[in-house]
């Protein structure tokens, strides 16, 4: 009986190949899932042996799923083996009990894989297709040389005399010539030859130059209307990707007219201080490159600068870099929706950016302005940020934090988020990763509410809550200290 496999991967052409390979041996059936909101139901009707599940995926996380898996009676036995590109392949352990493989996944890794969890392999050998060979053209003809003229030799005449007056001719001519008349006669006619063999060889060798210069000639003509139909495809591919993104987040944008939102409540001793900090509270929707449709979704927080600095703008949102950062390195585009007032979800304003400044690579803070979205029924205006946005000496950071505080975070949560919320937590501890310090908190953080802000009771801010994982930090409760990065990093480095 045939083994059963589920690979769960927002990527179809990476699931796709897998399950080629692993159907191959005749030993496997396997299934496919692309969405991770449908990985429970089709765990459910499939029933698998193993299951492949990635990390990271635009819809629901793959620790969320596994969690489902595992809560179920009926599946909670089955193996799970997490498939990440966020750990490099000599890396090795667990990621929340469970084992994983790193991308790009390697044939030797799938077959230990399968054998370590549903035993030895199967008496089929994995083989590969090798790709076909490309055949060579058929040469071009050689050029033909042409062929010299026959020449009529100048002792012509001296044949004639000899056939027409016979010997008696020949011998007065050697009488009164002798031999210097042969000779010279010999010697023109060959002279002759020679020069037209030379003005032949000549011709052949300017004939020659002719066609390799025309040759050439048409292969730089043909080089640059090839170039030029390239640059004209790739500008037409270009504004057609544009476009495409355009569309996609206006799409995207659509959904924040159909969210819910509700006045933010707190049980604790926030409440006050909380609804003073909601409206600077945004949400961030970011493409994450520049040829699929994944957004990428999380929080922010609108500033205004307390002093004129050129490399920071007068009004920006801090978030987390992991939001807007793109996977291919083109110029991030982000659409920034705030709320003035939470308890009204159909009123909202709307503002757009491209591109980002960060400090380094390896920070999860990023910075980005916003600018009116004109062209939408509800774009903010500059005014919008003159009353909405906060004044950074309103918001200090924290001198410090310590273990059993209390802190609370805002953000949009359930990835991008149904409603502004607050979550209340208290410090369990601290984490270095780099350059960077993260807090560690009770209260969760995942990718909606990423790139938000934490505070403590006193309106004093301690950090950025980041669901990124970055080195050995796990994503969930976690955030990022901006009091370690101003005092230990900042202070080092300027925006770029």
């Amino acid at each position: 009986m045939k083994k059963r496999i589920l690979v769960i991967d927002d990527e179809p052409s990476f699931t796709r190949v897998l399950k080629l390979y692993l159907e191959r041996s005749g030993d496997y059936e396997v299934t496919e899932e692309n969405r991770g909101e449908r990985a429970l139901e089709t765990a459910r009707r499939f029933k698998p042996d193993l299951i492949f599940l990635d990390v990271m995926m635009p819809d629901i996380d793959g620790g969320e799923v596994a969690a489902e898996i595992i809560a179920d009676s009926k599946l909670k036995h089955i193996p799970i083996v997490f498939i990440t590109a966020a750990l490099a392949k000599h890396e090795q352990g667990t990621i929340s009990g469970f084992p994983f493989i790193s991308k790009p996944v390697t044939a030797e890794q799938v077959i230990h894989c399968v054998q370590e969890h549903l035993g030895p392999l199967p008496t089929k050998p994995f083989v590969s297709t090798p790709k076909g060979a490309s055949e060579a053209g058929n040469p071009t003809p050689g050029w033909v040389i042409p062929t010299p003229p026959k020449l009529e030799p100048r002792s012509a005449p001296f044949r004639q005399g000899l056939k027409a007056y016979g010997i008696p001719v020949l011998v007065l001519l050697l009488v009164l010539g002798g031999g210097t008349f042969l000779y010279k006669l010999y010697s023109q006619t060959k002279q002759a030859q020679q020069e037209t063999f030379m003005a032949l060889q000549k011709t052949q060798e300017e004939l020659l130059a002719l066609k390799s210069s025309a040759n050439e000639a048409f292969l730089r003509q043909q080089s640059k209307i090839n170039d030029q139909t390239k640059q004209l495809a790739e500008k037409d591919a270009s504004l057609q990707r544009m476009q495409a993104m355009e569309d996609l987040l206006e799409r995207t944008l659509v959904r924040i007219g159909e969210t819910k939102t509700t006045t933010t409540n707190s049980t604790g001793v926030y409440g006050s201080l909380l609804k003073d900090f909601a409206p600077a509270v945004v949400k961030v929707y970011c493409l994450s490159d520049s040829y699929s449709d994944h957004v990428q979704k999380g929080s922010g927080i609108l500033f205004r600068a307390a002093s004129h600095n050129p490399k920071l703008p007068l009004y920006y949102v801090q978030t987390s870099l992991h939001v807007v950062n793109t996977t291919d390195g083109s110029l991030s585009q982000c659409r920034i929706a705030l709320y003035p007032d939470p308890s009204d979800s159909e009123t909202y304003l709307l503002f757009k950016s491209k591109g980002h400044k960060s400090f380094a690579d390896d920070i999860d803070m990023a910075i980005i302005e916003p600018e009116p979205a004109t062209t939408h029924s509800q774009a903010g205006s500059r005014n919008d940020l003159i009353t909405h946005a906060r004044q950074e000496t309103e918001s200090p950071l924290c001198d410090s934090v310590s273990i059993g505080d209390s802190l609370a975070i805002l953000g949009y949560p359930g990835i991008g988020g149904e409603t502004l919320s607050v979550t209340e937590g208290i410090v369990s501890g601290y984490e270095l990763d780099g350059r960077s310090r993260y807090i560690k908190t009770s209260a969760k953080t995942d990718r909606g509410n990423s790139g938000g802000i934490a505070i403590q009771i006193s309106g004093c801010i301690v950090g950025i809550p980041t669901f990124s994982r970055r080195g050995r930090v796990e994503s969930m409760g976690r955030i990022l200290d901006l009091s370690h990065l101003r005092t230990e990093v900042v202070k080092f480095l300027t925006l770029k």
